[in-house]
């Protein structure tokens, strides 16, 4: 699950395992992940309840084939491997709304992409291509895409190239930079190993597009993939996820970081109360960070692979470096 504040709500995609989505308009909404399930929306962001809501199943069915349009206060939803390759859907979470429009399909299918959202546009980084042209295993992407929601009509094309292919990635948007963290790279000789998780750190300047992506100081210590991110005033925080050792084996993150992209460096801060990964944040209130969903990592010896799905929601409070739920 991916939660952003959606005016008084925060919406979550549930059982999303191959797409993605961000804020549309003035309505923010969650990022991430795979597959199609149910939406849910929560009022009142901390401690509403959480309903069902029109899941995207549902959309593909009644809008194949409909024209691509769009509008604000939407927020976009971007396929994998289903029968639409590369399709993109919008959603509107306002009271009044509820409803699925067709955006323009992407140039090319992706899975287990990041998308940031701007007032002005979407991009959609990195993600894979499981074995499409590849039948050993999957290509790993470094594309960025850009959907300007300013011009008409609306068309997506390359913002530049990631200067490391990798899906997984912990992403977000502070001022005019976009940054890209972590991830992974996979490839069939070492598949999910400690040369494959990626500690790298990538900027993109909207101000100086020419420039392109910019490799920057890179997360301390080991590299991780499954992280939550999320940006809040002039600060990025990721939050524990997943990392490999050389033998390939699993090993969950205990350990939160704040990135100062003007500074260029990273603080270690409050460590989360459980090690999660592929859970997902999003900034309330210029203040609160809202960390949803994951699969919870073992915390007593001897440790375990054993998967515990989490349902709770934790709140990191970025003045007072604290935790709640």
């Amino acid at each position: 699950r991916r939660g952003e504040r959606s005016g008084p709500f925060l919406t979550f995609f549930r059982n999303l395992s191959y797409g993605l989505h961000r804020r549309f308009g003035e309505y923010p909404v969650i990022q991430n992940a795979t597959g199609f399930g149910e939406l849910e929306q929560a009022e009142h962001a901390l401690g509403g309840h959480l309903r069902v809501l029109p899941d995207v199943r549902l959309a593909r069915e009644h809008l194949d084939g409909d024209p691509p349009r769009t509008g604000h206060g939407r927020e976009e939803v971007l396929d994998g491997p289903g029968e639409i390759h590369g399709s993109a859907f919008a959603y509107d979470p306002r009271p009044h709304g509820h409803s699925w429009t067709r955006l323009p399909d992407m140039p090319g299918r992706r899975e287990y992409t990041r998308a940031i959202a701007t007032d002005r546009a979407i991009y959609v980084m990195g993600g894979s291509m499981q074995r499409q042209g590849n039948p050993e295993g999957e290509m790993v992407s470094d594309d960025c895409f850009k959907l300007d929601l300013k011009k008409k009509p609306l068309r997506w094309k390359r913002q530049g190239r990631l200067t490391v292919p990798r899906t997984h990635m912990g992403v977000g948007c502070v001022g005019d930079t976009l940054i890209v963290t972590g991830g992974v790279k996979w490839d069939r000789a070492h598949g999910y190993h400690s040369s494959t998780i990626k500690n790298t750190v990538d900027l993109f300047d909207l101000s100086r597009p020419r420039e392109g992506w910019q490799s920057k100081a890179p997360i301390p210590g080991v590299g991780r993939g499954w992280i939550a991110a999320a940006p809040c005033k002039d600060r990025f925080y990721i939050f524990s996820g997943l990392t490999f050792d050389d033998n390939r084996r699993s090993t969950w993150v205990d350990e939160s970081l704040r990135y100062d992209p003007q500074a260029d460096k990273w603080t270690q801060i409050a460590k989360p109360p459980v090690w999660v990964s592929g859970w997902a944040g999003a900034a309330y209130r210029d203040r609160y960070i809202i960390i949803v969903g994951g699969c919870v990592g073992p915390t007593e010896e001897p440790y375990t692979n054993a998967n515990l799905w989490n349902d709770i929601a934790f709140v990191y409070d970025t003045e007072q470096d604290r935790w709640s739920k």
